[in-house]
């Protein structure tokens, strides 16, 4: 189960840092700048594992179309947040980031890495998947979600380097629902049907944004978890399934085993950073009607 607070943070807990930090347009160029190919390549699994709070995954992995298979062998819930690090820094800069108290102002300069894509949250014993385009270079693999005492998993030691050599670019898998990822909306229609859908967002706003699967607890309506993000105190009205956060200009898959008569809605959790105050951005609207699957 989640604890009090995890889900104010849920993906990335220094979006807004980053989306303060960077340009003003996002990007409308392929995320990976790699070899062309003659053929849509398949996309390339790496498997990753969360624990609390350790990740074990390879040290080095083929960029280009990547899917990466996350599994949650933890006690508390836990992302995958890919971050590039710049030129000239270490993972030790980025753990200083993500570690530091989040506040309503970014630090000074440039930041030390640039948050590319990721596994959204998944509460412990889940599994979750997301696909997208990853460029060669150097990145942190890293968890922000705070513990129970209040340090993010990060400050704990979740977080480890990743070595991403060339690969080939191509078009995420085609899925059954395609979202539109705008400041601060999710556009488009939700997956209907019980049995496995493949969701893809398309992010068109200016900061990091996400698509994440939650099944509403009985009883619960959507209302329910966005007062829950604005005063998160117990446990979430729901379970968080997992799904796919990718950088403005950039598209990403997830695939959902959805049951029937169970009620679901699609969320961002991810802090707002264009306003600088760090509120969550399902609190700000970006959310879709609870459905139910028939």
């Amino acid at each position: 189960m989640l604890q009090a607070f995890t889900a104010v943070g849920v993906a990335f807990t220094l979006a807004g840092i980053l989306g303060a930090c960077g340009d003003d347009e996002p990007s409308t160029a392929p995320a990976a700048s790699t070899t062309a190919a003659a053929t849509e390549p398949e996309a390339k699994p790496v498997s990753i594992t969360g624990r609390d709070y350790a990740f074990d995954a390879a040290d080095t992995i083929e960029g280009g179309l990547v899917e990466i298979e996350f599994t949650n062998a933890g006690k508390e819930a836990h992302v995958v947040g890919l971050a590039k690090i710049a030129e000239g820094k270490t993972i030790d800069d980025v753990k200083v980031v993500f570690s530091a108290p989040r506040s309503g102002a970014p630090p000074a300069g440039p930041p030390p890495f640039e948050e590319y894509a990721g596994v959204s949250t998944v509460d412990p014993g889940g599994v979750g998947n997301a696909t997208f385009n990853l460029p060669a270079g150097s990145y942190a693999l890293s968890c922000a979600l705070p513990a129970p005492d209040g340090v993010p998993h990060v400050g704990k030691g979740m977080i480890r380097p990743l070595e991403v050599t060339e690969g080939i670019a191509s078009e995420v898998p085609q899925s059954v629902a395609s979202l539109a990822a705008n400041d601060f909306s999710l556009a488009g229609a939700p997956p209907a049907e019980a049995g496995p859908s493949v969701v893809k967002i398309r992010n068109q706003g200016k900061q990091i944004h996400e698509v994440n699967l939650v099944e509403l607890m009985p009883g619960k309506k959507l209302d329910d978890l966005v007062a829950w993000f604005k005063a998160p105190v117990g446990p979430p009205p729901g379970s968080f399934l997992s799904g796919v956060a990718v950088k403005p200009g950039e598209e990403g898959t997830t695939e959902f085993e959805l049951e029937a008569g169970t009620s679901y809605t699609l969320i961002c959790g991810i802090p707002d950073s264009l306003s600088g105050d760090f509120v969550p951005n399902i609190v700000k609207g970006m959310y879709m009607a609870a459905f139910t699957v028939s």
